[in-house]
């Protein structure tokens, strides 16, 4: 009886390390899906124009599948915001080295997703 008692123990308790959230980190590395509208509801960017006005190029296809490394993870209250950097080292609209994402947006709507 006390065996089965310490078995059950340990399956609940690795079910419930299974079921944590895995808090991103810096270096952490992901790949970025661009959906069929072509426009990304979690990303933190500037608005169109203010890349025009930066000689940039608003094109959201060429950011499908796009490598994608953690530089910076900022925790707000209501959100957690991560800063993306390209692995290739490229600008992002030709016109920005980072980008801003908020993280449990985006893993919702699987904009972004988990590289190992």
């Amino acid at each position: 009886m006390r065996n089965l008692q310490i078995l059950l123990f340990v399956i609940l308790m690795g079910f419930s390390a299974l079921a944590q959230d895995k808090k991103p980190v810096i270096g952490d590395r992901f790949v970025l899906h661009v959906s069929e509208h072509h426009h990304l509801e979690s990303l933190l960017a500037p608005q169109k124009n203010f890349i025009l006005k930066k000689n940039g190029v608003v094109n959201f296809k060429s950011l499908h599948g796009v490598p994608l490394y953690v530089s910076a993870v900022k925790t707000k209250k209501a959100y957690t915001r991560l800063i993306l950097k390209r692995l290739d080292g490229r600008k992002f609209f030709n016109a920005f080295s980072s980008i801003s994402v908020n993280y449990e947006q985006a893993l919702e709507l699987r904009e972004i997703q988990q590289k190992n």
